[in-house]
């Protein structure tokens, strides 16, 4: 008997061993494969030099390159979605940059993450 799998809001019926059901297999395969490359494409690195810097959901990794204290604002995250912020620059020390979550989101529990 096939097992139905839902995936991004449709069934799919995936087949057991021995069964002949393929083409809702390839189905299934498709769309996964095709979230993918949608997904992974869609993300970006970048270089800012704004201050602040807003983050986009579509950025995967921000280099801060500024010369001064700086901020960098967060966008409303999905629970496990990354984005990388790092200093670009190389003067965290002296200008620390200060990340900071949007509305009541954390960053590992706490309402902002300092770069130093």
């Amino acid at each position: 008997m096939a097992i139905i799998v839902s995936f991004s809001g449709n069934n799919y019926s995936v087949p057991q061993d021995g069964e002949e059901s393929w083409a809702e297999l390839t189905d299934y395969l498709v769309a996964l494969s095709t979230a993918a490359t949608t997904v992974a494409m869609s993300y970006s690195a970048r270089i800012s030099t704004s201050n602040p810097t807003n983050i986009s959901t579509l950025d995967a990794i921000v280099l801060i390159n500024v010369a001064s204290a700086s901020v960098a604002n967060l966008p409303v995250v999905n629970v496990g979605q990354f984005i990388g912020v790092y200093d670009y620059s190389g003067a965290a020390a002296t200008n620390n940059i200060t990340v900071t979550p949007s509305g009541v989101q954390t960053i590992n529990g706490a309402s902002s993450y300092i770069i130093s």
